[in-house]
């Protein structure tokens, strides 16, 4: 008695619903419950979905292609990238060795 009584204010049900947990298990049971026929509009429903988020990537990356983004660097700003590292980790060295 006194733990459905704790069960019910706590709403533990609810909260069970809305878990992540609870969703999983309930998505597993789907799975196994599925037939053939379903497997396969699963199959071509991911596939479309994927095909979809390719479209995008690649209009992302081409535009980023054209703003020049992935444009190799020189030997100078490579060398320049290098130095502004460096003096990054010689600061964090001269920081931790303070403390």
């Amino acid at each position: 008695k006194v733990v459905r009584k704790a069960w019910k204010e706590g709403e533990i049900s609810k909260k069970w619903e809305e878990s992540s947990w609870c969703k999983r298990v309930q998505n597993v049971a789907k799975r196994r419950q599925m037939n053939d026929f379903d497997r396969f509009k699963l199959r071509r429903v991911r596939k479309h979905r994927n095909h979809l988020r390719t479209i995008a990537y690649r209009r992302l990356t081409n535009k980023k292609i054209k703003e020049g983004i992935f444009k190799k660097k020189t030997k100078e700003e490579l060398a320049k990238a290098r130095a502004e590292s460096a003096k990054t980790r010689a600061a964090k060295k001269a920081k931790a060795g303070k403390k």
